[in-house]
């Protein structure tokens, strides 16, 4: 039978009481989106809905479809985590029957409501602050030790998974594809995200006690490996796509490394650290498989002939892509000593004190006379290259070159905040200009607006005035066939219209202000006449017939006299007038004194100023690269070369 979809557990969780019977839960309400349904967050295997009872804020997780040996994993994660408590992990109770849908109880996940930013989503606030960006991957490699000194195996690390809160502080959601010593014999259907994992990671085939604790190692590496790359490169998080759901690497990065351009990117990088990664990326997504990938944290030094011989692999034999090409090979002999031109020119060449190589030799050799290696000659050469890769960095030109590289790391990432500064300055002022437009648009549109009303009036009066006239001529007419009878209207009798008559009032046309005195004149000499009042209900009698006249075609006509027309439109006139007035004093004052010129004179010195601050810097670090240079054949490789030539 199928599992219920969202839309049924949104349903169900609509009424708390008939759907739970946690004794929390039971008392909660589901959060609502917009339409005042409750806001479910899907993913492949669950439904999450945050619930709150006051201040109390809860994320219930339900599955969607049936998971086996479900109950007895995470009865071995409970069990495992109280005896290793970690506080990466939020604390969460597996309900069996922990919602009611359809009459049937299923299982659920309850725990408290995590508000941290996703992984993904701090990221990007914080792309200008590369120490932050540096601390929070710090803390990642720590919680990775932790995890495995802890036993347990997160399977699915990528970014929705986890959260940061307040000093880079890390929390892990999602626990369904869990492992610990006891869970590591339930199958699991949990693969990962496909950006996070290993291409080879298809099935939970093969993996045992021995190894469980290198699931997490690919993905743990591609976490770990963009922060660092971010916290050195905020710029590289622009060539990611949002779409894609990934930080800086995808699935087609680990498929084809060779064809992949993001690890190209890195390759070319003028950072030797961003090169680096983009290696380390490469070699791990080579692994014959997800579980050979070595772990993220740090492992114990291996003995002294595993050093030495590893070592030598690495080193002694080229690797295919030296960390530097030389342009010239000084070192590959004796020095010698250099020509007058070369002891002249602006910034010489650096190269190794050959004084300070023949000491760091010679007290390398009497150590070595001074332990029993001595008696085994050949292993001098081994002892004297691995002592002198721990000396390396105590060369007076090595610490000078560690010293510019250090300057051009820090004039590097001034310049990277100040650049981001520059770029949000920019989106500022862009966005200044535009609300500044768009407040001219408006109030211009308005006062055109009131033009056109204005244009519109006067083209439209005489059609109106022509109308009222002839209304008003078939209105009369029609009043002329309407006589003024007794007894129809109140108060008028037949003495009263034979009054009225005498002085020419004879059909509702003649009720109109130019007879008022001749009719008021003529009933004042009648006993049982009012004429005040007797002309007020002739009047009212006219306009009732005004408003009941029918057209021949069986419509009412709606009376309106020119006088009317021409004071309605005054009025009308002087309406628009004012209103035009307004609106063309309000887009002057925006064109002059709106805030948003203020502000984007104000952005513009900003912008400005960065520009200026920028160009010195980049002149600087210019400078630096270019000294920087100087160094390029100092490493060790070239140090060995000299000496065990």
């Amino acid at each position: 039978m199928a599992w219920p979809n969202p839309n049924e557990y949104a349903e169900a969780m609509q009424n708390p009481r008939g759907a739970f019977q946690d004794a929390e839960l039971i008392k909660t309400q589901v959060k609502s989106d917009r339409f005042g349904l409750p806001r479910a967050i899907s993913g492949n295997f669950a439904t999450v809905f945050e619930v709150k009872n006051g201040t109390q804020r809860w994320a219930v997780r339900c599955f969607m479809r049936e998971v086996t040996n479900q109950q007895q994993r995470y009865a071995a994660i409970s069990a495992h985590l109280q005896q290793h408590p970690l506080d990466c992990f939020i604390p969460f109770d597996y309900l069996p029957e922990g919602i009611r849908v359809r009459g049937k109880w299923y299982p659920i996940l309850k725990m408290a409501w995590a508000s941290e930013a996703t992984l993904d989503t701090y990221i990007e606030q914080h792309l200008d602050e590369p120490e932050t960006l540096a601390r929070l991957a710090e803390h990642w490699f720590e919680l990775c030790a932790v995890l495995r000194a802890a036993r347990v195996v997160h399977g699915d690390f990528q970014h929705g998974n986890i959260i940061v809160g307040a000093d880079t502080a890390i929390k892990l959601l999602d626990y369904d594809g869990m492992l610990v010593p006891g869970a590591v014999h339930l199958p699991s259907h949990e693969r990962g995200h496909r950006h996070y994992q290993h291409p080879l990671r298809e099935s939970d085939q093969g993996i045992t006690e021995a190894n469980y604790l290198n699931v997490d190692n690919f993905s743990a590496h591609v976490v770990g490996l963009s922060l660092q790359a971010l916290a050195i490169d905020a710029k590289l998080w622009q060539f990611r796509d949002p779409a894609d759901e990934n930080l800086l690497f995808r699935d087609v990065d680990y498929k084809a490394p060779d064809k992949s351009d993001t690890l190209r990117l890195m390759h070319e990088h003028p950072d030797v650290r961003i090169r680096q990664i983009g290696q380390k990326m490469a070699q791990i997504a080579r692994a014959a498989s997800y579980l050979d990938v070595p772990p993220l944290d740090n492992q114990p030094p291996p003995d002294l002939a595993t050093r030495v011989s590893s070592w030598f692999k690495g080193h002694l034999v080229p690797p295919p892509t030296p960390d530097v090409v030389a342009p010239f090979a000084p070192l590959t002999a004796p020095p010698t000593k250099s020509s007058w031109w070369q002891d002249h020119v602006e910034d010489p060449i650096a190269d190794f004190d050959a004084l300070e190589v023949d000491q760091q030799v010679a007290r390398i050799t009497r150590e070595f006379e001074s332990t029993p290696l001595r008696y085994v000659p050949f292993l001098f050469r081994d002892y004297l290259s691995l002592r002198l890769m721990y000396a390396y960095p105590h060369f007076s030109v090595v610490a000078e070159k560690a010293r510019v590289e250090r300057t051009e790391r820090e004039l590097g990432d001034q310049l990277a905040l100040l650049k981001a500064r520059h770029k949000r300055t920019e989106a500022s002022l862009e966005e200044a200009h535009r609300q500044f437009a768009e407040e001219c648009t408006a109030h211009t549109h308005a006062v055109e607006q009131f033009n056109n009303a204005l244009r519109a009036a006067d083209e439209q009066e005489p059609h109106d005035l022509r109308r009222a006239e002839q209304q008003t001529a078939y209105v009369q007419e029609q009043l002329t066939r309407l006589p003024v009878e007794p007894d129809r209207i109140p108060g008028i009798s037949r003495a009263h219209v034979e009054l009225l008559a005498q002085v020419g009032i004879r059909t509702a046309a003649d009720v109109r202000p130019a007879n008022e005195a001749r009719a008021k004149y003529v009933l004042s000499g009648f006993r049982n006449a009012h004429p005040v009042q007797d002309w007020e209900e002739l009047l009212r009698w006219r306009g009732y017939l005004e408003r009941v006249v029918i057209t021949p075609n069986g419509e009412a006509i709606p009376f309106e006299t020119v006088a009317q027309v021409k004071r309605r439109y005054a009025d009308h006139r002087a309406a628009l007038a004012r209103g035009h007035a307004d609106a063309q004093t309000r887009l002057e004052t925006a064109r002059t004194h709106s805030p948003h010129l203020r502000q984007i004179e104000q952005l513009s010195g900003e912008r400005d100023s960065l520009d200026l601050e920028i160009d010195l810097l980049t002149q600087k670090l210019t400078g630096v690269r270019d000294e920087l240079r100087r160094y390029e054949h100092i490493t060790l490789r070239n140090l060995l070369k000299r000496v065990l030539r």
